[in-house]
């Protein structure tokens, strides 16, 4: 836990408040697409379920350089939310 406490102040002080809302932004988007993609997708949309459409989505704004994979919002996302949406 330690370690993850000084992974996350490091982070703090090296981005800027713009590059975390954007971050964030991006996150609340991924994950708003993903339920309006549950409710009104095809059958296969149907099929996923919310949380796994957002993770996807999110997934591809990283890979399309929109968010930041070593920011501190992805280390919250990793650490924290990701842990709780696969369940679901």
């Amino acid at each position: 836990r330690g370690s993850e406490r000084s992974d996350l102040r490091r982070h703090a002080v090296a981005a800027s408040p713009v590059v975390i809302w954007k971050d964030w932004s991006a996150i609340a988007f991924a994950g708003i697409a993903g339920m309006v993609l549950e409710r009104k997708g095809g059958a296969f949309m149907k099929t996923l379920s919310a949380p796994i459409l957002a993770i996807l989505i999110g997934m591809a704004f990283t890979n399309l350089n929109l968010t930041s994979p070593t920011s501190i919002v992805a280390t919250v996302v990793n650490n924290y939310l990701l842990v709780l949406a696969v369940p679901i």
